[in-house]
């Protein structure tokens, strides 16, 4: 049974296990190495738990932790006050949270931009500040 929990465990979709009704029976091979009912039964219980347990590549994103994501993530944020016209540079950003702007993968996009609105010192970046 180990041996197919590690396999769903890496990514097994399908398992081969022989299932007997009485392991003590000498006509085969495959009795004492098959499952009964209960442990077949705990088998598959276990299977799905592995298969839970991997949890899913596809990421949702659910409504009740929709607000709590903008503080636990980051955004880019001034280090500075930064006036209209001004162009963007490293030495005027910081990453931290809430991630209520910019997200930091596109830190060095924004860097040469130049600034349409005034900028607050700590005041999280938004695309809408920037031109072109």
């Amino acid at each position: 049974m180990n041996a197919c929990l590690t396999a769903v465990a890496l990514g097994a979709k399908i398992i081969e296990k022989h299932f007997t009704f009485d392991q003590s029976l000498k006509t085969s091979r495959d009795h004492w190495l098959s499952l009964g009912p209960k442990e077949f039964q705990e088998m598959v219980k276990k299977l799905e738990l592995a298969r839970i347990s991997k949890g899913s590549e596809k990421r949702i994103e659910f409504d009740s932790e929709r607000e709590a994501v903008k503080f636990a993530r980051r955004s880019i944020v001034s280090t500075k006050k930064i006036n209209i016209g001004e162009k963007i540079s490293k030495e005027m950003l910081d990453v931290k949270r809430p991630g209520t702007g910019i997200p930091p993968k596109f830190f060095e996009k924004i860097l040469g931009r130049t600034v349409k609105v005034e900028i607050d010192e700590d005041q999280p970046i938004q695309w809408d500040y920037l031109n072109e």
